[in-house]
């Protein structure tokens, strides 16, 4: 079962950028690839359609698609947003780490 748990802070920049018109309201992504260092790096894709063998996880607001490669990968997580020097970003954390997804 995939579990998703959305900081105060994360709920807050994906409830900005949704109604600002910034990205598409909608279904939000959980989206996985490969970093640099050759590991798994973990994003959100606000502008995404449904496909058919997404796992379809319902936030108060939102819902959430996982594709079927990537579910074991994200059974249990937490977004959260911070700003920093850089600007601002998504930090997903997964049993299997941690990573930022610049905004």
């Amino acid at each position: 079962m995939i579990d998703i748990k959305i900081t105060k802070a994360a709920e807050e920049k994906i409830h900005d950028l949704t109604t600002s018109g910034e990205v598409e309201q909608g279904t939000i992504r959980v989206a996985t690839g490969c970093a640099a260092c050759g590991g798994l790096s973990f994003a959100l894709d606000f502008n995404t359609k449904k496909k058919p063998d997404d796992a379809l996880v319902p936030h108060d607001k939102w819902e959430f698609a996982v594709g079927r490669e990537v579910q074991e990968l994200v059974e249990n997580i937490t977004i959260d947003y911070v700003e920093n020097e850089f600007g601002g970003n998504f930090i997903i954390e997964t049993a299997y780490g941690t990573s930022a997804c610049w905004w």
